[in-house]
């Protein structure tokens, strides 16, 4: 499965935020065989911006260094930046989020901002929870 994180999911993690238990479990789950993990390239400069601000920029480069050793970073084009104007959202960075998913050809976006989302983008957009009810996981050592 080509799964797409939204920034937020990465950053309740790494700054153990309200929403770090759920999206643990995303990113492990993510870290399957089966899985393939993606990311907007605009993730990496907003997280960074925002890690450097609320703790050290060693902190940030180390997100960064963590993200890019187990994520692929999914490109958009000049035309999808420019469709993101069409897309009628209010957020031009989900717009951003939603070009890159579908760039990569996600077949899940996950984050926790769903209401934002909801009905934008034919790629099936869900919360940490609902991703980690459905994902297949299996067992250490299991096969």
């Amino acid at each position: 499965m080509r799964v797409f994180l939204d920034t937020n999911v990465l950053l309740d993690v790494f700054l153990k935020r309200a929403g770090e238990p759920a999206s643990a479990r995303v990113i492990a789950a993510c870290g399957e065989p089966w899985n393939q993990r993606f990311v907007a390239v605009h993730t990496l400069s907003n997280a960074f911006y925002l890690i450097e601000k609320q703790r050290t920029r060693e902190e940030a480069w180390e997100f960064i260094r963590d993200v890019l050793a187990w994520a692929s970073v999914a490109e958009i084009t000049t035309a999808d930046a420019a469709r993101t104007q069409q897309m009628g959202m209010n957020d031009f960075e989900d717009a951003l989020q939603i070009a890159a998913a579908e760039g990569c050809g996600a077949d899940v976006l996950v984050t926790r901002n769903l209401t934002d989302f909801a009905g934008k983008t034919a790629v099936r957009v869900v919360i940490p929870e609902e991703f980690t009810d459905q994902a297949p996981v299996r067992a250490a050592g299991a096969p």
